[in-house]
């Protein structure tokens, strides 16, 4: 496993072996939602658990994860090198909220998106995250 922001590969697969481990264990607290609709789009194909941060506790982690469709996850993750594309999903997801346009067809896997985006422009363009709002929307890119 890669890193990811400031988390080393080695701890966020500790992480994630521990929430396999407890959940094929039937172990995971009641409250964690790790499965049913996106969390940033409504989308209910494909769903599947994300974490943003990895601790430094577990508890920490568990708290840090979100249910994402296939889309939204990937575009979580592109967002480092695709500014624009990332702004632009996110004026999307506003729209989408507001009924202004439909939802886009459900991706089947990740892939699908990290192979169209060899074909987009790498951006690095001044980004002000905002302080209020869904947690997708203050995050750093």
């Amino acid at each position: 496993m890669k890193s990811y922001k400031n988390w080393s590969g080695e701890h966020r697969l500790k992480m994630y072996a521990k929430f396999k481990y407890q959940k094929t264990k039937n172990q995971l607290p009641q409250w964690l939602r790790i499965e049913g609709e996106c969390e940033m789009c409504g989308e209910t194909h494909k769903t599947m658990p994300h974490a943003e941060e990895y601790g430094p506790t577990f508890d920490d982690y568990l708290k840090n994860i979100h249910v994402l469709c296939v889309r939204c996850h990937s575009m979580l993750h592109l967002r480092f090198k695709y500014n624009q594309h990332w702004i632009d999903y996110l004026d999307y997801l506003k729209e989408l909220q507001s009924g202004k346009v439909d939802r886009k067809k459900p991706l089947s896997h990740m892939g699908v998106l990290f192979d169209k985006c060899k074909y987009w422009k790498k951006t690095k363009i001044p980004y002000k995250p905002k302080l209020r709002g869904k947690w997708w929307e203050k995050l750093q890119i």
